[in-house]
C-alpha cells in the first residue's frame, strides 16, 4: 500500500507517513513501535509505525489530527488509537 505521503511497508510491517518534505536530521522514539524524524529546525518530517498491521497509536504523535487525515486519505485500515 503506497501513497504519496504514506507508505507501507508489508514484508517488514512498517508503516510510515511524510509530514514534509524537508531533510531528516535527527529521529526520536517516542516508544519501541515509534519514531519521529525531524529536521534542523526541530520539525516533524514524518514519523514511522513498526509492527503497523498490530494497530497505530497516535497518542502524543506531533501532528496528530494530520496524520489521522493523511491514514483516512490513503485508506488505512489498521485499527488507530489515540
Amino acid at each position: 500500500m503506497k501513497s504519496d505521503a504514506v507508505t507501507y511497508d508489508e514484508e517488514n510491517d512498517v508503516l510510515y507517513v511524510v509530514l514534509s518534505d524537508r531533510d531528516v536530521s535527527k529521529t526520536r522514539a517516542l516508544d519501541d513501535l515509534r519514531l519521529v524524524d525531524y529536521d534542523d529546525k526541530n520539525e516533524p518530517a514524518g514519523i514511522e509505525f513498526i509492527s503497523a498491521s498490530d494497530g497505530l497509536d497516535l497518542t502524543g504523535a506531533p501532528s496528530l489530527l494530520l496524520i489521522r487525515q493523511m491514514l483516512d486519505d490513503a485508506g488505512i485500515t489498521f485499527p488507530i488509537r489515540a
